[in-house]
């Protein structure tokens, strides 16, 4: 079997190791690009799993959400606006530089839902 785990916390690492030690092809998704270079390169979690050795065989380390959709079933996930959200903190310290006031804002994220959680995409098309 294939499984996806997002997140590459402690827990998160574990649940991958885990599965891949099972014998089971297993995605790890990590949030930062660059934590998933140092995982590789140590083969080891060193800041969430420290001396734990990763069987990175059957263990695929990724920060790309969008892949997530070429699983079997396909993975609902929720989606960030990163490219508004660096806008906003760029925005919002120049305006602390320029000693103005700046307030909290909400980015809504998006649901992008698939067969994974019995969504929409997982029901049989019905049109007649």
């Amino acid at each position: 079997m294939r499984f996806g785990v997002l997140g590459a916390g402690g827990w998160g690492t574990a649940l991958a190791r885990l599965l891949a030690n099972a014998g089971h092809q297993t995605t790890l998704w990590v949030r930062d690009p660059a934590r998933v270079d140092v995982i590789a390169r140590a083969g080891e979690n060193e800041k969430y799993l420290p001396g734990v050795r990763l069987p990175l065989d059957r263990l695929t380390l990724t920060h790309d959400i969008a892949a997530a959709a070429h699983f079997n079933p396909p993975l609902t996930t929720v989606q960030q606006d990163t490219q508004r959200a660096g806008e906003m903190l760029v925005d919002n310290l120049l305006q602390l530089i320029a000693g103005e006031p700046v307030e909290s804002a909400l980015i809504e994220p998006r649901l992008v839902v698939r067969a994974s959680c019995g969504g929409v995409s997982a029901l049989p098309d019905r049109r007649p």
